[in-house]
């Protein structure tokens, strides 16, 4: 796998809490049940790793999905994968929790369940964000500001998730996020997936969002139709509800072209997709974040939305959106604070065609379909 480690923007530097280094045995950390905030977490687990002393380990507590991507981060020692995710361990996570002797654990969930459970397992020192019923039982907590388009001080929440590691004792950032390499072979994968892993060409289209609104399926089957004339192949990857919205994006388009995997990929055979495509289109969501965190080139057509959770971002990434005039008299916004829109096909074409020189794609000459 590629070991190239990505680049993103650095918190600000401050003094160092060494307050890690007491601990004997390791951290354990409760990472978030939805992909778009785990993803987010991989910041914060390396300077926590970071911060321990060398015999220590940093183990994660996570829902069994999640297995392959954690496993496949160098940094983190053990997984404990849980039952049923929303609710209170069962006896054998917690014996298995309390077997690992951890001096804390960093609980990133925001959950009152997982803070009684984290005591019920014997955990010393447990550091969570504030606003629970269970505050009480935290020995470090900050406030986590959620995601308000009006707040001036809202932060993106891998920043909120790096200052919680820092309430624990970890040290600063230095704006590297670590390689994750599977440890699945691509040629161990279903046979399609390895098929496609093996095409120079192939565009990753991932058109499910979270919150924000979504660019059209024809403007993704426009950009596919776009790709495949100049001699590409198209995955489209989602969750099994997205499938409907697969297929109308494949609608109309040239057979053996375009691959439906929306429902059909575990967290493995994403990894291995994202790294072996030649570019990526997404909506603001968890795969969108994955593929950020695995260093590859992408856009993500956007329309009115607070992009304080998608930013920070690498400059392999783009986010494009259509921006509104402001000119309600006086100065005065006419579009209430909706001064962005989605962009037309014509500008996310564009982009890509403009990426596809900077990149060096092997676009041949367009082919009319």
């Amino acid at each position: 796998m590629d070991k190239k480690e990505t680049q993103f923007r650095p918190v600000s530097s401050g003094n160092r809490n060494n307050a890690l280094r007491n601990l004997r045995n390791g951290i354990v950390v409760r990472i978030p049940d939805r992909l778009s905030d785990a993803v987010m977490t991989i910041p914060a687990l390396k300077v926590l790793k970071e911060s321990l002393p060398e015999h220590c380990g940093l183990f994660v507590i996570i829902p069994a999905f999640m297995t392959q991507l954690f496993e496949a981060l160098p940094i983190v020692d053990k997984t404990v994968t849980l039952r049923k995710s929303s609710k209170l361990w069962t006896g054998n996570e917690r014996r298995e929790v309390r077997q690992l002797r951890a001096g804390a654990i960093v609980i990133f969930s925001r959950s009152a369940k997982d803070i009684i459970s984290a005591k019920l397992a014997g955990i010393p020192k447990l550091v969570g964000f504030s606003g629970s019923i269970c505050d009480i039982l935290l020995s470090a907590k900050i406030p986590f500001i959620a995601r308000n388009t009006d707040a001036a001080h809202h932060s993106p929440i891998a920043l909120q998730y790096l200052e919680l590691a820092k309430a624990a004792g970890a040290g600063e950032w230095d704006g590297i996020v670590p390689p994750i390499s599977s440890r699945i072979a691509t040629a161990e994968t279903e046979q399609v997936i390895h098929d496609i892993c093996r095409h120079t060409q192939v565009l990753l289209i991932a058109p499910g969002v979270s919150g924000a609104p979504c660019w059209p399926s024809s403007g993704y089957r426009a950009v596919a139709r776009y790709w495949i004339r100049h001699g590409g192949i198209v995955a489209i990857i989602g969750s099994a509800g997205e499938r409907s919205l697969g297929n109308a994006i494949c609608a109309s388009l040239p057979k053996n072209k375009y691959f439906n995997l929306c429902g059909k990929t575990d967290i493995c055979a994403l990894l291995h997709l994202f790294r072996s495509a030649a570019y990526t289109i997404a909506g603001d969501s968890g795969l969108m974040r994955l593929g950020i965190a695995l260093d590859i080139h992408g856009l993500v057509p956007v329309g009115p939305a607070d992009f304080a959770d998608t930013d920070p971002v690498t400059a392999k990434w783009k986010i494009l959106f259509s921006k509104r005039n402001c000119s309600g008299a006086g100065g005065v916004c006419n579009h209430n604070g909706n001064c962005t829109h989605l962009p037309t096909v014509h500008q996310v074409l564009k982009a890509i065609h403009q990426s596809a020189k900077e990149l060096h794609f092997p676009f041949r000459e367009a082919v009319k379909k």
